[in-house]
């Protein structure tokens, strides 16, 4: 081994610098965010996690503003039941236009009976009790539940809605969509594909569903502190 030659350093060894544990966990977490898909957002918020919290002073002095002292949080919240949040605005009302579903113009000259794959592509109120095979309401099409009556809509199949459906009764009727006939033994799960045997109600592409409930009843009051 050579001797150091009249007190020489030795060369400086090139380390390769650590990778911070802030820093490898912001990759990991931009990656796992790409990797589910739209993670613009998410990551651009994530590319600053590991800068310092804060940064020097010019001139040498501490980041702190004059008068802070280190360790004084904000101030604790103020005491009490928090304030009740302000009641959502009402819904807006639902267009009751369009032909009868009790028109039999409307139909051919025939009303739709249980057997029948009904398909709207216009605007149709449901007027009366009625019963069907099944119900295709297309992007053009929609049908909505006269608001001033009690009305029940069954259906052996399916119900798609790629248009609108809107079930908006007032304070004195009910409305009610049934698939009497379901048999959950014969489901088999397709994901957003609908499937012939999975009788139910389904929203897709488009599709605006619209279903207004009573009121629901004030719960128990909270116990005291």
């Amino acid at each position: 081994m050579e001797q150091q030659r009249n007190g020489e350093q030795p060369p400086a060894r090139h380390r390769r610098p650590l990778v911070g544990r802030r820093r490898m966990l912001t990759w990991l977490a931009v990656g796992t965010v790409t990797a589910l898909g739209g993670g613009v957002v998410l990551r651009q918020s994530l590319a600053g996690a590991d800068e310092p919290a804060a940064r020097p002073a010019p001139g040498g002095g501490s980041g702190s503003p004059a008068g802070h002292r280190h360790g004084t949080g904000a101030p604790p919240p103020a005491s009490g039941s928090p304030r009740p949040s302000a009641p959502p605005p009402p819904p807006p009302p639902v267009d009751q236009g369009g032909r009868k579903w009790s028109d039999a113009g409307g139909w051919g000259g025939r009303l739709p009976g249980p057997g029948s794959a009904v398909r709207i592509t216009d605007r149709v109120v449901l007027d009366a009790d009625a019963k069907v095979g099944s119900l295709l309401v297309e992007p053009t099409g929609s049908l909505v539940f006269a608001a001033d009556r009690s009305l029940t809509l069954a259906s052996s199949g399916n119900v798609e809605v790629r248009g609108t459906l809107a079930l908006a009764p007032d304070g004195a009727h009910t409305h009610v969509l049934r698939f009497p006939e379901v048999d959950e033994r014969r489901f088999a799960g397709g994901g957003m594909t609908v499937v012939d045997t999975d009788t139910g109600l389904w929203v897709t592409g488009q599709g605006y569903l619209r279903l207004d409930g009573a009121p629901a009843p004030p719960g128990p009051a909270p116990p005291p502190r």
